[in-house]
C-alpha cells in the first residue's frame, strides 16, 4: 500500500488537479476527514454465495463527514496477497482522485475502473469484474497537513464469479479419470466362490473435484443421467462427502470444492442397478456399462453456471448361467397369472351353473308375455 505524498504535495497525483478550495480548507486547520459509510452494489456482492456476475458494474460509493484533499483506492490480486513487491509493484491496482468539485477520472492502473468524487464523496465504478477483482479494496481518505499526510482508510471486501473447472478423478492418486473406467464384480455366483486373485469386494472410490469456483458449487451424482434417482439418497449402497479441497491463495478466496463418492462392487450394488436403472447386471459377455455423472451447479438452481463430467463404467463379472434372465422370470410370471385367472373364471362359472343363479341356470324356463295376464277370456273360454 503507499500514499502518494510528494505529487500531492506537487497539487498533481498522477495528473490529478487538488483544487483550491480543498487546499484553503487545510489553512483554516479544519479536522481531518473520516469515512462515514460506504455503499456497495449490486447488493450481495459482499457474500461469497452471492458475487457479482460478469458483464455487471461493481460500485462503491463512500461518504466523508468533511472535505478531503484526496481519495485512494488500492487493491492486490487474490493470488498476490503475501506475495513480496516493490512500493511500485504493478501487481498493485491503485487509483487515486483529488477532493473538491464534482469529477470523474479514468484509472491508469485499469481501464474498467472510473473514479468519482465529490466535496464529501468518493467512490469508483468497475466494468465487467473478473476474478482477480475479489479480495478487499482499501480506501484512503486523506489531508496535507504542512508537509504531512492524515489519513484515514476504510476496506470493502466483495466476490467476483469465478466459473469452475470440474474433473473426475481416483481419490487415492488424484489421478484424472478418463472417458472409460473399469471395475469387477469379484463373486462367481455359478460355483459359488471368488474369482481367482480376489478374497473380496472392489471398493470404488472416486471423487469429483471443482476447482477454483465461487460461489461454491453444490455437486451431484447420478446414473445415466436419471436425476430422479439422485444418488445422494443411496446411503445404504454410495458413501457421499462434500468438502473443502486445495486452497490457492493465502486468503483463502480460490478454493476447490470436492465430492468424495465410494461404494462397494456387491450383490446390493448389483441388484441396485438391475431394479432402479433396468441394467442388466448377468450378460452372457460378462461385461456391462453405465455413466456415472458429476452434476455441478454454482448458485442456485445453476445460476451462474452448470456443468456434467462423466465417465462410462464398465463393470466385469464371470457370467452365471444358472441364474434366470428378467425377461424370462417375467415370462413365468405372466403364464402362471394367465392360468390362475383362467381356474378362478371356470370354478365361477361351475358355481352359477350349480346355484342357478344366472340365466342359463333353468333349462326348462319358457318365455311369456306379460301382456298376457291382463287379456279377457275369449266367450270359447266360459
Amino acid at each position: 500500500m503507499r500514499i502518494l505524498l510528494p505529487f500531492l504535495l506537487a497539487g498533481v497525483t498522477s495528473g490529478v488537479h487538488i483544487s483550491e478550495k480543498a487546499l484553503s480548507r487545510q489553512k483554516r486547520g479544519m479536522g481531518r476527514a473520516n469515512v462515514q459509510a460506504c455503499t456497495v452494489t449490486p447488493i450481495g456482492i459482499e457474500d461469497p454465495a452471492t458475487p457479482a456476475k460478469t458483464n455487471t458494474v461493481i460500485e462503491f460509493q463512500c461518504r466523508t463527514d468533511t472535505e478531503f484533499t484526496f481519495c485512494q483506492f488500492q487493491h492486490l490480486n487474490p493470488l498476490d496477497v503475501g506475495q513480496s513487491y516493490s512500493a511500485n509493484s504493478e501487481a498493485e491496482i491503485d487509483c487515486t482522485i483529488a477532493g473538491g468539485e464534482t469529477q470523474s477520472k479514468n484509472c491508469p492502473d485499469d481501464s474498467r475502473i472510473t473514479m468519482t468524487s465529490s466535496l464529501t464523496s468518493c467512490g469508483i465504478r468497475i466494468s465487467n469484474p473478473t476474478p482477480e477483482d475479489t479480495g478487499k479494496w482499501t480506501l484512503i481518505v486523506g489531508e496535507v497537513k504542512n508537509t504531512q499526510v492524515q489519513s484515514t482508510s476504510k476496506i470493502i471486501e466483495v466476490y467476483t464469479y469465478n466459473q469452475t473447472e470440474v474433473m473426475l478423478q481416483e481419490k487415492r492418486s488424484e489421478i484424472e479419470i478418463s472417458n472409460t473406467y473399469d471395475i469387477w464384480y469379484n463373486f462367481d455366483e455359478r460355483r459359488n466362490e471368488w474369482r481367482d486373485g480376489t478374497s473380496g469386494f472392489e471398493r470404488i472410490e472416486i471423487q469429483c473435484n471443482a476447482r477454483y469456483g465461487r460461489p461454491i458449487p453444490e455437486i451431484t451424482w447420478t446414473i445415466n443421467r436419471d436425476e430422479r434417482n439422485e444418488l445422494h439418497s443411496q446411503n445404504n449402497i454410495f458413501t457421499i462427502r462434500d468438502g473443502t479441497g486445495d486452497t490457492h491463495d493465502a486468503t483463502g478466496y480460490i478454493k476447490d470444492w470436492v465430492s468424495e463418492f465410494s461404494f462397494e462392487v456387491n450383490e446390493e450394488f448389483m441388484a441396485y442397478l438391475a431394479e432402479t436403472h433396468s441394467i442388466d447386471v448377468n450378460p452372457e459377455s460378462g461385461e456391462f456399462t453405465f455413466d456415472l455423472d458429476c452434476i455441478v451447479d454454482q448458485g442456485t438452481n445453476g445460476e451462474y453456471n452448470s456443468e456434467r463430467v462423466n465417465t462410462r463404467v464398465n463393470v466385469k463379472r464371470i457370467y452365471n448361467s444358472n441364474a434366470m434372465k428378467g425377461t424370462t422370470i417375467g415370462m413365468i410370471v405372466g403364464i402362471v397369472l394367465a392360468v390362475l385367472i383362467a381356474i378362478v373364471v371356470v370354478l365361477v362359472l361351475v358355481f352359477a351353473k350349480a346355484t342357478e343363479r344366472w340365466c342359463f341356470a333353468d333349462d326348462e324356463y319358457q318365455y311369456r308375455d306379460p301382456q298376457e295376464k291382463r287379456r279377457p277370456h275369449s266367450q270359447a273360454q266360459r
